[in-house]
């Protein structure tokens, strides 16, 4: 039940990412790596069962490793805000 939960939970950044607005393709003697852009989504595919989607708006990472049927979301530390320095 949790692992049905968690793939509902992904389907808006798949679906988001699925419908790209950009897609880039790069290719270097046996590996290709294709980028989808949509927005503040951006997914990173590649040769080897790895994909990667950069959620920049809920600044979090989820990564897949389709091989070992796992994934992994890495949630980023806000940014810092250097404007209140006190003075001194």
């Amino acid at each position: 039940m949790r692992r049905i939960f968690c793939l509902f939970a992904l389907l808006p950044i798949l679906s988001g990412a699925l419908r790209a607005d950009w897609r880039i393709v790069t290719r270097h003697g046996d590996t290709s790596v294709t980028e989808l852009l949509k927005g503040a989504l951006m997914r990173t595919d590649s040769l080897q069962p790895n994909t990667s989607v950069l959620d920049f708006d809920h600044r979090r990472q989820v990564d897949w490793r389709t091989d070992l049927r796992q994934y992994s979301i890495i949630e980023w530390p806000r940014e810092r805000n250097n404007d209140s320095r006190q003075a001194g």
